[in-house]
């Protein structure tokens, strides 16, 4: 499959924005080539070989072929229900390898083949773990009865071992067996539990009961020291549906604890029920060395009845990623209230104008998510920044509120930041970082390009022949595409004599980049420039991106129509076993 010059820079993007990709290049799809879809084939007798192959005395081949018809359901192979009598005759034959077993399993389990339930159980019941763990939650997703029995049992089987009791309990609250609360219970309060069993039957309770455990998870929290943090979890889990007054003041109670895991699970029942609880502990999580306290207090001080918005705009400078998107989120959630819109702006502003790239960051998309384009001249303040997450979104944050007033700026830094390169004078961080800045000037000459300000045309210019000791393939390509728009339906020989001379390099040492060839194409055509057609037609293909421009820009030039695009062959053959026809 080809992959084009948008996904390889999302790929490369990859981190630069920390939890979220905002960067987006509008040269990948202006214009827009698509490639012909076509949905997946497979080839014919696909599944009677396969059901050979499970009569077959070899286990390689009984295995193997049960576990691809797994895949082919996967995949979107119709038909293949056919299968399932076949598969069930090998849940139902004993003395099967372990291996047929559980591709036969998954198979079924795969197409939903629930009126095998009864063998998949009696299988389950005389298999191993990993037989029991992949059959165990269908059939409780499958509500099958007779294993319910089943699984009460086992919790009254400490014998059975921590794997399996734990099995039957997240099985039993899946279909929401009243009758494992007792058992739960008692689970739970035994000393000699262990502890993966007594922790997932505080699970089971909470998620099976809204009241009637308030006594029990009293008795877990009352339990102090470290050694006793698992009981105070439990506790919390025993309260994850409980609403009622004296819960309520045992989850702000267990929100003090000095153990974040179990604060952080008290304080998320709590804002469920209404942020005013936490109302008094803001500061305390605010401060907190663990992340998902201090979003706890972000998202609390979202949903107060008077947000206070400077407090949350604070959080945008958090160290964590979770912390300060969070709080973006919900200042870009607050925004949408009247009331609350300019002052969402103005909390956002003031972070903007912090040092904290962090901060920067964050309040940079907000504010571009608002288009609120007074925003421009800090961002042009923060191009020449030496942190790669600041200077990369305060590019894309120009090029999407696209003010005019910005454009003088954004030409200036560009020529100043070529002759800073040419000349080896950028500063040490920056130099630690080419691919970021190749990825911000890309940005700023897309911004001049879709504006057609042709003031940018000269420093334009410098970037499309090769750069000596520079790569800055991103760069250039942007820097092409810029020039078609800008000079669109003009006529510049030159011009389009320098596009096909890179569009031609591809045989020396290194080749032009293929992003720069594509976009050197686009420029041929919107040139109108007929005494390149030739070079055109060399590349022309309907089958790679380059090749797509090539024909968009003979098609301006001449009307001359593409041929169909070749669909490519979709018919999925990479199986264990397939004909051979």
């Amino acid at each position: 499959m080809r992959i084009c010059g948008a996904l390889l820079l999302l790929m490369w993007l990859v981190g630069l924005t920390r939890a979220e990709d905002w960067i987006d290049s509008p040269m990948y799809r202006i214009p827009d080539f698509k490639e012909p879809v076509e949905p997946l084939s497979f080839p014919d007798k696909l599944l009677p070989l396969w059901l050979r192959a499970l009569e077959r005395p070899e286990v390689d081949l009984r295995s193997r072929a049960a576990a691809t018809i797994a895949l082919a359901q996967r995949r979107g192979m119709k038909g293949l229900n056919a299968a399932i009598a076949p598969l069930r005759a090998l849940i139902e034959r004993n003395g099967e390898h372990p291996t047929v077993y559980l591709g036969a399993a998954r198979s079924l389990i795969e197409l939903d083949a629930r009126q095998t339930a009864d063998a998949l159980f009696a299988r389950a019941k005389a298999g191993d773990l990993a037989l029991r763990e992949l059959i165990e939650p269908a059939l409780a997703r499958w509500g099958h009865s007779p294993s319910k029995e089943e699984w009460l049992q086992r919790l009254d089987a400490p014998q059975v071992g921590l794997a399996m009791q734990t099995l039957a309990i997240r099985c039993l609250t899946q279909v929401h067996d009243d009758r494992a609360v007792d058992r739960l219970g008692r689970l739970l309060d035994n000393p000699l539990t262990p502890l993966a069993v007594r922790l997932e039957a505080a699970r089971g309770l909470g998620q099976l009961r809204d009241q009637g455990l308030l006594d029990q998870a009293r008795r877990l929290a009352s339990q102090a020291g470290s050694a006793a943090i698992p009981a105070r979890i439990a506790a919390c889990r025993l309260l994850r549906r409980h609403s009622d007054a004296e819960s309520v003041k045992l989850l702000q109670q267990l929100l003090r604890d000095p153990e974040p895991t179990v604060a952080g699970l008290a304080g998320e029942r709590l804002l469920q029920l209404d942020a005013q609880l936490l109302a008094s502990e803001i500061d305390r999580l605010g401060s907190s060395a663990d992340p998902r306290l201090r979003t706890l207090a972000v998202q609390t001080l979202a949903r107060l009845p008077a947000p206070p918005l400077s407090k949350l705009a604070d959080a945008l400078a958090d160290l964590h990623p979770e912390v300060r998107i969070t709080a973006r989120k919900e200042l870009h959630r607050l925004s949408a209230l009247k009331d609350r819109r300019a002052e969402v702006i103005a909390q956002a502003m003031r972070q903007l104008a912090g040092t904290a790239w962090q901060s920067q960051e964050q309040a940079t998309i907000l504010l571009v998510q608002l288009d609120h384009k007074p925003a421009t001249a800090r961002l042009l303040e923060l191009l020449p920044t030496d942190r790669s997450e600041a200077f990369l979104i305060a590019a894309w944050g120009l090029r999407k509120l696209a003010v005019p007033d910005s454009l003088p700026g954004v030409v200036r830094f560009v020529e100043e930041e070529l002759t800073r390169m040419q000349q080896n004078k950028q500063s040490a961080q920056r130099k630690q970082m080419p691919l970021h800045v190749d990825l911000q000037l890309a940005q700023l000459n897309q911004l001049l390009g879709a504006q057609k300000y042709r003031p940018a045309e000269k420093v334009l210019r410098r970037l499309l022949p090769r750069l000596d000791g520079l790569i800055l393939h991103e760069t250039r390509a942007a820097a092409f595409w810029a020039m078609g728009l800008l000079l669109d339906g003009s006529k510049d020989a030159a011009l389009a004599g320098l596009a096909a001379e890179r569009l031609r390099d591809v045989s020396s040492l290194p080749p032009e980049d293929t992003r720069v060839r594509w976009m050197a194409a686009l420029l041929i055509g919107r040139l109108k420039a007929n005494e390149e057609l030739e070079t055109l037609r060399k590349f022309a293909t309907t089958q790679d991106w380059v090749g797509q421009a090539c024909w968009w820009s003979i098609e301006r030039i001449s009307g001359e129509k593409p041929p169909p695009q070749v669909v490519y062959d979709q018919t999925v053959r990479d199986w264990f076993l397939a004909p051979t026809e």
